[in-house]
Parts: structure tokens; C-alpha cells; sequence
């Protein structure tokens, strides 16, 4: 069991539970307890040299959300500057073209403490969001104008989003 770091809206914490570390392509959980003893989850990928994440904790009596985290630089669809906002959308594409699009309003953070930036936000983590996350053939990315600005496989999401359920009790 190692630590990892949740850099999730400037807020740094030292997690201790399960810990995966990413493969190019494929999704990673873990889960487990953060240091006040609440459950939480996370699912991560990487592809080439950006990620994704989707993470989660239960706090007692405050409703519970997801979040999103977009590892990147600033690229040619989507400008990235400290404090930046920017409505983005989320399209989980399924089986058969059909696809499934989860409004997201994010901000730009540059100054991690691997040094890298990242778009933050959440959105409420209906079941039909889960379920479209589950199932997803493909994640991506649009900007404001309708763009496309990134994509991620979705080999393995299926765990976090079981994970995600369990530890934090969204989408049920």
C-alpha cells in the first residue's frame, strides 16, 4: 500500500488504500481511506503524456460528486492559462455510435506539485452518467465551440466506476 497525492482543486492530500499506477491506455483504480477516515475512489489513464481522472470521496452529511481531472498543457483547442474557465463537455461514446454527453465546468490550475496543470471541476454523477462512463467505448473531450480536444480508450473503466459506487455511493 503507498500513498498517493490528490491534487483535486488545490487541495493536496496523502491518500492511504489501494494503489495502481497507470499504463498508457488502460484505466487504474484505487480506493480506500484518506487520512479522516472517509472512503473515497479514483480512476485515472494516461495517454502519451496526458491523463484523465475521475475521483470521489463520501463525507458525512454533505451530498457527494464527482470529480474530473484533465492533465494537460495548453493545446491548440484549448488554451490553458492559471484561473482559465471553461465549459466543457464529457462524451462517453457507446456501442454502436450512440453517445452520452455530461456538461463539465472546469478551471485551469498550473501549479501542481509535480509541476504540471491540470482542468479541475465536477458534475453531478447521475446513473445514467455512471453507466454511460461504464460502458463507454470512448471518453472526449469538446471544448465551447463544439471541438474535439482530446479522447481516452476506456479499456478498464468499468472497476472504477464499480468503485466509485461502492466507496462514495453515487449513481446508485
Amino acid at each position: 500500500m503507498k500513498p498517493f497525492i490528490n491534487a483535486t482543486f488545490g487541495i493536496f492530500t496523502v491518500f492511504a488504500g489501494t494503489t495502481a499506477f497507470a499504463q498508457d491506455n488502460a484505466w487504474m483504480t484505487n480506493r480506500g481511506l484518506d487520512p479522516r477516515g472517509n472512503p473515497y475512489a479514483r480512476m485515472f489513464v494516461k495517454k502519451n503524456e496526458l491523463g484523465m481522472e475521475f475521483n470521489c470521496n463520501k463525507i458525512k452529511n454533505r451530498s457527494s460528486f464527482l470529480r474530473a481531472k484533465f492533465s494537460a498543457i495548453s493545446l491548440p483547442r484549448l488554451y490553458a492559462v492559471d484561473g482559465e474557465e471553461a465549459k466543457l463537455r464529457l462524451v462517453f461514446k457507446l456501442k454502436d455510435g450512440v453517445t452520452h454527453i455530461v456538461p463539465w465546468d472546469a478551471y485551469f490550475v498550473s501549479d501542481l506539485p509535480d509541476g504540471s496543470g491540470a482542468w479541475l471541476g465536477k458534475f453531478s454523477s447521475r446513473k445514467s452518467d455512471l453507466n454511460a462512463l461504464s460502458a463507454a467505448r470512448k471518453i472526449i473531450i469538446i471544448n465551447k465551440d463544439g471541438e474535439r480536444v482530446y479522447d481516452f480508450d476506456t479499456q478498464r473503466t468499468a472497476i472504477g466506476v464499480k468503485a466509485i459506487r461502492e466507496e462514495c455511493g453515487l449513481g446508485k
